[in-house]
């Protein structure tokens, strides 16, 4: 832009000095040529015709956009429309020129795919329409009015009820242990903060010199605790993560049990609980997160420790297991039920070979654990635990 404005001038200047010198009034008005494209500002209307759009609805679909314009006046125009992250443009070109000299028109047309859970705002339409010369530039912004609001495959599906047995990784989780206590003796074990002081055995203590307690069945249904990491390593397997997570809420809930959930990153607890506004109250959090925190499963067990101690729950953790310390918080929670999601993607370069090799050996000696890649449907999941 300023190079082809400094030749300008620099010719003008030349024709004028050369027309006074040599007393050539043609010459003189000759140096007014080149600056003609410099004193001409950009002008241009735009009209934006039917736009097109398919709108996805669930992440991982495809979607097509494509948007005529016109133009109308003189210049060169660039044309940009603005996408977020978490968009990927799979063919064609979200930007195009045009050359406008009395009427002129493009059309940007590209198709793309969702890959994070959310909204996603298409509305922004830029255009910057620059002189002739490259000298000088008008910015305008267009309101398209465009939105995405990707889901998760199973967010708002009617799961139906399961049979209550795993095939595989998963445990019985049909006894509870939180609830009324039954008439079921289950052991004798040490007192924790949370116990009733009826529960607690004096003759076992006073033989044993520490305080013991009588543990009996409980009515009811076990809780289900749902460790999400929200880390930043998370970046690029999270909304994977999150559909695991929403079809785990949904799984649960519909069988009657408590739900509840912890975001590893985030620091934030949802006190487990039933229902639909429970499962509301999971869905709308977890869509509103980022994989950009920094928290280890050490530094959670203390915040979660108190919860975990009163409802015992089936623990869930959702993960990169060749990120996470693994190892150290199960043993905390060894006393629990913990399964292990470790979502992957796998290829044939060296550098996922060797996540890979980490993964297997951060698996290595978990009892209940599933791999997920990123590129598998989460009913690969479903097939599990049906």
């Amino acid at each position: 832009m300023k190079y082809a404005a400094s030749k300008a001038v620099s010719a003008a200047v030349f024709l004028l000095l050369v027309g006074v010198v040599l007393i050539i009034p043609e010459f003189v008005l000759a140096a007014l040529v080149p600056l003609t494209p410099l004193l001409v500002p950009p002008v241009a209307r735009i009209k934006v015709d039917k736009v097109e759009f398919e709108k996805p609805e669930y992440i991982g679909e495809e979607f097509r956009v494509s948007i005529p314009l016109k133009f109308y006046g003189i210049g060169i125009a660039k044309i940009y429309h603005e996408i977020e992250e978490g968009i990927e443009i799979i063919d064609g070109k979200n930007y195009s020129t045009a050359f406008i000299f009395g009427f002129g028109k493009s059309t940007i047309r590209y198709r793309g795919r969702v890959r994070r859970i959310g909204k996603h705002d298409l509305s922004k339409l830029k255009v910057v329409v620059e002189n002739l010369s490259l000298s000088s530039e008008r910015m305008y912004e267009i309101d398209l009015d465009l939105e995405i609001e990707a889901k998760s495959r199973i967010f708002g599906r009617r799961l139906k009820e399961l049979r209550a047995k795993a095939k595989s990784v998963m445990v019985d989780i049909d006894r509870a242990k939180i609830g009324v206590p039954g008439t079921d003796f289950k052991e004798i074990r040490e007192y924790n903060f949370s116990d009733p002081l009826k529960f607690i055995n004096w003759k076992a203590s006073a033989r044993l010199g520490k305080l013991m307690v009588n543990e009996f069945e409980k009515e009811g249904k076990k809780a289900v605790w749902i460790v999400l990491d929200a880390n930043d390593y998370m970046e690029g397997f999270f909304d994977k993560a999150l559909e695991v997570c929403s079809f785990l809420v949904s799984y649960y809930a519909t069988r009657g049990n408590k739900v509840g959930l912890y975001a590893l990153g985030k620091g934030n607890l949802i006190y487990p609980d039933f229902g639909k506004k429970q499962v509301k109250k999971i869905f709308d959090y977890i869509t509103s997160l980022e994989a950009d925190g920094s928290e280890s499963l050490e530094e959670s067990y203390e915040k979660m420790k108190k919860m975990l101690y009163i409802y015992e729950p089936l623990i869930y953790i959702i993960t990169r297991a060749e990120k996470a310390n693994l190892k150290k918080f199960i043993r905390k929670v060894s006393k629990f039920k913990v399964v292990v999601i470790s979502i992957k993607r796998d290829g044939e370069s060296l550098g996922e070979l060797a996540l890979m090799l980490a993964r297997r050996r951060a698996l290595k000696g978990i009892e209940h654990r599933l791999e997920i890649d990123v590129e598998d449907r989460v009913e690969k999941l479903a097939k599990v635990v049906a």
